[in-house]
């Protein structure tokens, strides 16, 4: 009874969570229109971030609760979702995406730096403090990188005096939407930490009735939950014909959840890896997943529906594999 009860916990506030991040995204967009920025920076990096506050604020949890190896696992698996089953069902289900883009190559590279600097900093048994803060680092680098090479069509972005006036001119003259737009992402941040903390609760929980460890939890079954406004997303980018929206938010997503998530863990208590080989195994089927979906993306600049059932099978493989 009690397996059903903490399952139905978890269930219910994993849904909470995404209801929540979506509110937050969609008050992140409101107020970025508010203060004028632009909708390149909007899309590729508060959109990137905002579909990872529910990894972002469990990783303060799990954390806080001194249990950082639920993060970890969240991450590992979320990245696996995000390539196989995000990308796989979004193009399986749309038939197919095209994705002429240009320049995603820094993407990828920066992909493969931040899973290879996990992995050097897992080598040695823990992912400390301080790795921690090297990881959070790696990723403000990331966005500054970001930042200084994007252009967005609308309207170019300089950070020059120009750039802060208007910024200053509509916080001195805030109107009440804007203010509407804070309130409303401060409670659903609210919303964020309590749900978070429920479902923290309820796997450490579920771990005690299936005989999972913490890790195997936040692997399998939180990363689903916690990849859905990614999928959410990535159908809506698709439709909308937005290739490249669909691919900064994936690639975005990747990056944060390597270095961002984990550093925001390790940095309030340290990960202690307790069998290299489990955290190891999750990281190296991501590179065979990441180097196939670039395969796909270099070949033709197309996903083919047949491609994407490839990427979902492996996410399938994946999941026989880990409860085998």
């Amino acid at each position: 009874m009690l397996l059903v009860f903490w399952f139905l916990i978890l269930v219910v506030f994993s849904i909470l969570l995404i209801r929540a991040a979506d509110f937050a995204v969609y008050s992140l967009k409101k107020i970025s229109l508010k203060l004028k920025v632009s909708v390149f920076v909007a899309s590729a990096i508060i959109v990137a971030l905002g579909t990872g506050l529910p990894e972002i604020v469990v990783a303060i949890t799990s954390a806080l609760e001194g249990r950082p190896s639920l993060s970890l696992g969240n991450v590992l698996g979320a990245n696996i979702v995000n390539i196989s089953l995000v990308v796989g069902l979004s193009a399986f289900i749309l038939g197919g995406v095209n994705l002429r883009v240009l320049n995603f190559k820094r993407e990828v590279r920066f992909v493969w730096i931040a899973a290879l600097l996990l992995l050097l900093l897992m080598s040695d048994g823990v992912v400390s403090r301080v790795d921690g803060l090297i990881l959070i680092f790696t990723y403000a680098v990331y966005i500054t990188l970001f930042l200084s090479q994007g252009e967005s069509k609308e309207e170019h972005i300089s950070f020059g005096r120009h750039f802060f006036k208007p910024h200053f001119e509509v916080v001195n003259h805030m109107d009440f939407k804007l203010a509407e737009e804070l309130v409303k992402l401060f409670v659903s941040f609210g919303v964020l930490l309590f749900s978070a903390e429920m479902i923290v609760k309820s796997a450490v929980n579920l771990t005690s009735f299936l005989n999972f460890s913490v890790f195997d939890v936040g692997l399998i079954f939180i990363a689903v939950g916690m990849t859905l406004p990614e999928l959410a997303f990535s159908i809506r980018s698709i439709k909308d014909h937005q290739p490249s929206m669909f691919l900064g938010t994936i690639f975005g997503s990747l990056v944060a959840n390597w270095t961002l998530i984990v550093g925001i863990a390790a940095s309030i208590f340290p990960i202690f890896v307790e069998s290299f080989f489990s955290y190891f195994s999750p990281l190296l089927y991501f590179a065979i997943i990441f180097i196939v979906f670039r395969y796909f993306l270099k070949s033709k600049n197309r996903i083919e529906r047949w491609e994407a059932a490839v990427l979902l099978s492996f996410y399938i493989i994946f999941l026989i594999i880990e409860f085998a």
